[in-house]
């Protein structure tokens, strides 16, 4: 097999579950029963009855269609009620891993996967010709221009740290992009060499003020997952802080290299002004300190879950740092640490933010959920409430909690939320909006989901982190200009290329959209706004597209993706597949919660029927092959089905597969593909963490299966897809990156080869 070497830790697009306390009311006592285990964690099932618990009393309540807390078309906010679309991606990258047990996998025994297969994979390449490394030649697919409209957006941006003494140059972090270095403010944009870190999710960075040369870097999304609360829930999982020596050409691990059963999610990091061997980390499990350089031990000085910490612009041996109280003040350099106040509830997942300003440093601004904006007028001695625009921009209390303060102004305050964001000049007691999300051809248009605010070295200049790139504006958000050019950051769902132009490829992202990339005119467009999924194209007419979004939304365009109509079934799975008949593109196959549906008049709305009514539901793969296009394939997580008549019989073809109703073989299947010239020959891929169960193959339309798992690692399987003229060679996509299968075996042999490309 042959592997792609620019690899996420975990390459797909990662689901962070929802945020704001209000959106996990689910994860209350009165919903959730069940009782955590012996180290404090819950069973996947457990979280998801009391989700539909939730949802259930939603609808009684008649809050699908009008809930006021319903904001529709934006990113975070689009579904059926504040909180439904974080979860449902949760849901969906979460339930195929844990399948059937519902058991969360040792985030350490992952992190070990990964280094025995990069080790095995070099120690192949240097004592063996036959399994010599080559280059499969990949190419970036890099627009000019990003993306515009309502959704569109380049993916989400974490964190920046500027080089200092120059507020050109500066760094960015990604939620699965790496680090991205730009030296002409944001006009152009170089990675750093992260692309073979274990962990692509990057949560903050810090730069020695004394040698620029010197980067420190907290892997893992700091938006994943809810402090004190669900830890092992996955999401972007760190592998602790990373330091580079030589501008970030090289990155070697640090004394926070911890075991990941500890279940540190990173928030940020900063670096002592004066002595830059000292740093200090706010996580999930508290204030840590290192006075080594990162090298050494590092302490846990305060335990807890903290979210924002800076130090004071004037003094550095005072600290301030946020939990979901409040305000935690140090006046020793991060040593020691005391409860100043704010008063909040400290909800689950309840982020208070924290503003300072060095214009003056008594002025401090705490903004949280449920009490709003606070200001202190003497170093956190004691706060008073300003008010509270949180109805106005829709915060996560988690993800989308942003506030900061002019270094020239102390009464200069932004704050942004699910819903773009707000200005005050009278130090939060009035609000005006300063950005817009709903009309990308505005001049004071930004992605929606603000993460952060960070004001340049000066104050000339306010940058926005959010979950389409970033932004920056001069004028106090009057205007905005995208600097997310150039950036390849994009949490890429699925992709469709055309039958008619290799070159013009649709795609759909979390967050940004489904979009259409012309390699003619290298340039890329939104299509179809929200959370963007399977696309695809009638191979008769390249003017008909089908976009989805999430949970079996389909829409269907007659002209090119211009204009879309509704064409969906209804409700069906988070990513629904649905495919097209290879000889009659009038009949169409699509997998619903209820089954498989059928439409004989391309998908036009109203026009499908279930037909495996009983058979099989909560249908997530389908395959139907040119070959015989009565022969369709359907699966569940534990269950495979096959109609040879067009879906009008149907016979279970599990039995031969590691799917074992009694929860001890921790799989489920992920996806299917067919032979296009023989409809028995069929593979499926498996998700989950049992060993040499990965990939299967049937040469008899699943009366037998054979394992064709070879020495893949013990990590999830995601998708599949066959080499058209080729003799039977597949591609897989996984965790760990893209294996293609160059050493064809007989059948029933398992591939005992490996090449790292």
């Amino acid at each position: 097999m042959l592997m792609k070497n620019n690899f996420a830790y975990y390459l797909l697009f990662l689901i962070f579950i929802c945020s704001n306390a209000r959106a996990q009311r689910w994860l209350e006592d009165s919903y959730l029963k069940a009782k955590p285990d012996s180290s404090g964690n819950y069973n996947f099932y457990d979280v998801q009855k009391a989700f539909l618990k939730y949802e259930r009393k939603q609808e009684r309540k008649n809050k699908i269609e009008n809930d006021a807390d319903k904001d529709e078309g934006t990113g975070e906010n689009e579904g059926k009620f504040v909180g439904y679309m974080q979860y449902k991606r949760w849901e969906w990258y979460n339930e195929q891993r844990v399948f059937p047990s519902g058991e969360f996998p040792s985030v350490e025994m992952v992190l070990e996967e990964y280094k025995k297969f990069k080790t095995t994979s070099l120690s192949s390449q240097r004592t063996s010709e036959v399994n010599k490394t080559t280059s499969a030649g990949w190419v970036n697919l890099t627009a000019p221009l990003v993306l515009t409209g309502s959704s569109a957006g380049t993916g989400r941006v974490n964190c920046m740290a500027f080089m200092p003494g120059n507020i050109n140059s500066f760094l960015i972090g990604t939620a699965c992009g790496g680090v991205w270095k730009t030296v002409n403010g944001g006009l152009n944009w170089t990675v750093l060499n992260t692309d073979n870190l274990p962990s692509l999710s990057i949560a903050s960075i810090a730069i020695d003020p004394l040698n620029t040369n010197t980067i420190y870097i907290a892997t893992g999304d700091n938006f994943a997952g809810i402090p004190n609360f669900f830890k092992t829930l996955q999401g972007h999982f760190s592998a602790g802080i990373f330091k580079s020596t030589d501008g970030g050409l090289t990155w070697n691990p640090t004394g926070l290299s911890y075991q990941q059963t500890d279940l540190l999610y990173p928030q940020q990091l900063i670096i002592d002004p004066v002595v830059p061997s000292t740093l200090l980390l706010v996580s999930s499990t508290g204030i840590w300190r290192n006075t080594t350089g990162a090298i050494g031990a590092w302490t846990n000085v305060k335990a807890g879950s903290f979210y924002n910490i800076e130090f004071n612009p004037l003094d550095r041996n005072i600290v301030y740092a946020t939990n979901g109280q409040g305000l935690w003040r140090s006046d020793n350099n991060g040593v020691n640490w005391i409860y100043k106040g704010g008063g909040y509830s400290n909800l689950t997942g309840g982020r208070v933010s924290l503003a300072i300003t060095p214009i003056d440093t008594s002025y401090i601004y705490l903004w949280g959920p449920t009490l709003g904006v606070k200001r202190s007028f003497n170093s956190g001695t004691s706060f008073n409430s300003i008010s509270n625009p949180d109805a106005i921009i829709l915060p996560y209390g988690y993800g989308d909690r942003a506030i900061a303060v002019s270094p020239l102004n102390k009464l200069k305050l932004q704050v942004g939320g699910g819903n773009a964001s707000l200005k005050s000049s009278n130090g939060g007691f009035n609000w005006t909006p300063s950005s817009t999300w709903s009309n990308h051809l505005s001049p004071d248009y930004i992605h929606q989901d603000v993460k952060k605010f960070v004001y340049a070295p000066g104050g000339a200049k306010l940058y926005v982190l959010t979950d389409g790139g970033i932004f920056v504006t001069t004028n106090d958000g009057a205007t905005w200009t995208n600097l997310s050019n150039g950036l390849q950051i994009a949490e890429i769902y699925r992709i469709t290329s055309s039958p008619f132009n290799k070159d013009t490829i649709y795609y759909g992202c979390q967050d940004a959209a489904t979009n259409l990339w012309d390699g003619i005119n290298n340039s890329s467009s939104q299509v179809l706004s929200s959370d963007g999924m399977q696309s695809l194209i009638d191979y008769t007419n390249p003017k008909i597209v089908f976009a989805c979004k999430p949970s079996g939304d389909l829409k269907k365009s007659v002209d090119g993706g211009q204009n879309f109509v509704l064409a969906s079934p209804g409700q069906s799975p988070w990513i629904t597949p649905y495919v097209m008949n290879q000889k009659n593109p009038q009949t169409m196959y699509i997998g619903t919660n209820s089954g498989v549906q059928k439409s004989y008049s391309q998908a036009v709305f109203l026009s499908w029927f279930n037909v495996s009514p009983g058979v099989v539901d909560s249908v997530t793969s389908l395959a139907v092959t040119k070959a015989d296009t009565n022969y369709v394939y359907a699966s569940k997580f534990g269950k495979i089905v096959k109609s040879v008549d067009g879906g009008a019989n149907w016979t279970n073809i599990t039995a031969g597969l590691p799917l074992n109703a009694n929860f001890l073989i921790p799989a489920g299947i992920s996806f299917i593909v067919v032979s296009p010239t023989n409809p028995l020959k069929v593979w499926i891929t498996l998700s989950g963490y049992s060993a040499a169960n990965k990939v299967f193959q049937s040469v008899d339309g699943g009366s037998t299966w054979n394992n064709y798992s070879g020495t893949l690692p013990n990590i999830p399987i995601n998708c599949i897809t066959y080499v058209n003229g080729s003799n039977d060679e597949v591609i897989i996509g996984t965790d760990f990156g893209v294996f293609i299968e160059i050493i064809h075996c007989p059948i029933g042999c398992r591939i005992t080869q490996d090449c790292q490309m």
